[in-house]
């Protein structure tokens, strides 16, 4: 008889199913596990066309020692601590999950080794709500497919190294930060609805190729800050023990097994083989006959708990299109916060797509670099005088992208170079107002609607020609734009002229900013 190391709970086709835990369980002496309601030491697949109720009031909903895998149906896991924990992996491909967890909602917890150790989310619907962190990656969380809804204490989605927004309809409220990597974020598509949080997209870079993000933020919108190496924590003590890259290299000098991951110049240490996009295997998880059903070739979403596909490095574009390079442009923002916090590693790259911002604090804030190379951009920052619509410690470059960043005039931060002419000027006004940005045939070149009061506003546009005098009309009504708030015809309100250029001696420049309240934007 043949044996296997997969465990599979599948629910049939119109059932209602329930399976709870006391609140003590008998364990041996010295032993913690088992530690959940459904407690597995092999891979574990949960799936069928049914639905089941499981109740952990002891610790965790379910426990995979292994990669954990959600194939379908529909499950409801209410836990005292961890909802969904795998150690290698959890994966998601479709279903309806509902998880109501004192801890994490779902976590994965493998910290020994980086190729593993993910949270991958290719499809169905996924609603969290946490006491602690919604999805807690101990390496690496995607989200592809779906519908997600997190709400959490603390961080939305938590990684100690990288993550991928690629598609899907995710919508936030944090108690801290709704995307926190230490490494890497990258947002290739999706729609991103924060409706509240601390700090929106936090990495040591951030880059944003696509998608439509809304971010309302307490704090920073878009942050980019020198990263912390992982030393791990009460539950996963030791440290990363493979530290080999991608392609599988001997590891690299001071990435000694046992040790951290050395990422203090910038490096990413291993993503491994990540899952693909999320396939199922032609006919879902179902076994026939009673029989334990066949996993795809190679296991669920990549082989073995291994990593899904490799993500861009350093802020270049998804296959398919490379993206525009800053340049040295010269110029320097100035310092905020102590010299050890800047680093030339941060950055934020925004590449396309399109991002509207309400930020207590800075709207977009690089400890090192920020660059436009694309997309649309709309900040409404804070009222704070102490904090900005931008703010970066090194340089800000347009290359190609359009923004309308308002805020207050007290750390006003402009562009210091680039491609794509820019400007920043005092025009002051009220939440609530129309700013529309006026080329010189008289056509809205950006548009959006301010939520907070406003003295300054940084513009750029790829529709700008070098030496251009522009208007940006405050209060104004705005008819005939698209999507985006481009294109169309404003009519009253106030205006300032402003010359564009691709310097920042007319485009103006600025320093830093702080902390603050929100709601959401529109454009």
């Amino acid at each position: 008889m043949a044996a296997y190391n997969e465990v599979f709970v599948t629910t049939a086709e119109g059932t209602r199913n329930n399976l709870s835990s006391g609140a003590d369980f008998a364990l041996e002496e010295g032993e913690d596990e088992p530690d959940a309601t459904i407690f597995s030491k092999e891979d574990l697949t949960l799936n069928g066309n049914g639905s089941l109720e499981i109740r952990g009031d002891y610790k965790n909903g379910v426990t995979s020692k292994d990669d954990l895998v959600i194939g379908g149906g529909t499950l409801v896991v209410t836990a005292a601590d961890n909802g969904l924990k795998g150690k290698d992996c959890v994966k998601m491909a479709d279903g309806t999950v509902t998880v109501t967890a004192g801890g994490d909602g779902v976590k994965s917890t493998n910290d020994e080794d980086t190729a593993r150790g993910f949270v991958s989310i290719d499809g169905g619907t996924l609603t969290v709500d946490a006491g602690d962190d919604g999805v807690d990656a101990q390496w690496y969380f995607r989200v592809m497919d779906g519908t997600v809804n997190v709400t959490s204490a603390d961080d939305a989605f938590h990684s100690e190294s990288d993550g991928l927004i690629g598609g899907g309809t995710i919508t936030v409220d944090a108690g801290d930060d709704a995307f926190h990597c230490e490494y890497e974020l990258v947002v290739d598509n999706g729609i991103i609805d924060v409706q509240s949080c601390v700090e929106g997209y936090e990495a040591q870079q951030v880059i944003v190729n696509g998608g439509t993000s809304n971010l309302v933020a307490s704090d920073d919108a878009i942050n980019a800050a020198v990263a912390e190496a992982y030393t791990g924590d009460a539950e996963t003590a030791t440290a990363s023990a493979s530290a080999v890259d991608a392609q599988g290299a001997a590891p690299q000098e001071g990435e000694e097994n046992g040790q951290n991951v050395d990422r203090a110049q910038g490096g990413k240490g291993n993503r491994g083989q990540r899952p693909q996009d999320g396939q199922m295997p032609e006919g879902g998880f179902q076994g026939e006959e009673g029989q334990p059903p066949e996993m795809p070739e190679g296991g669920f979403g990549g082989d073995d708990g291994q990593m899904p596909p490799e993500m861009p490095q350093d802020g270049q574009m998804p296959e398919g299109g490379q993206a525009p390079q800053g340049g040295d442009f010269g110029g320097r923002g100035d310092m905020g916060g102590g010299m050890a916090d800047v680093s030339e590693d941060c950055l934020i790259q925004i590449n396309g797509g399109t991002i509207y911002i309400e930020a207590g604090g800075d709207g977009l804030d690089s400890n090192g670099n920020i660059e436009l190379n694309g997309g649309v951009v709309y900040v409404s920052g804070p009222t704070n005088s102490g904090n900005g619509a931008i703010d970066y410690e090194l340089n800000a470059t347009s290359n190609g992208g359009t923004i309308i960043a308002a805020g207050p005039a007290g750390m006003a931060a402009g562009f210091t170079g680039g491609s794509t002419p820019f400007a920043m000027v005092n025009a002051s006004g009220n939440g609530g107002q129309t700013i529309a940005v006026v080329g010189a045939n008289g056509q809205v070149l950006a548009s959006m609607e301010a939520q907070n009061p406003f003295q300054n506003v940084v513009i750029a546009s790829p529709d700008f020609t070098e030496g251009e005098t522009v208007s940006i009309v405050v209060g104004g009504s705005v008819s005939g734009t698209d999507a985006q708030g481009i294109g169309g015809n404003v009519s009253g309100g106030s205006s300032v002229e402003a010359t564009v250029s691709t310097t920042a001696a007319q485009g103006g420049m600025g320093g830093p900013g702080g902390m603050g309240g929100g709601r959401g934007i529109r454009g």
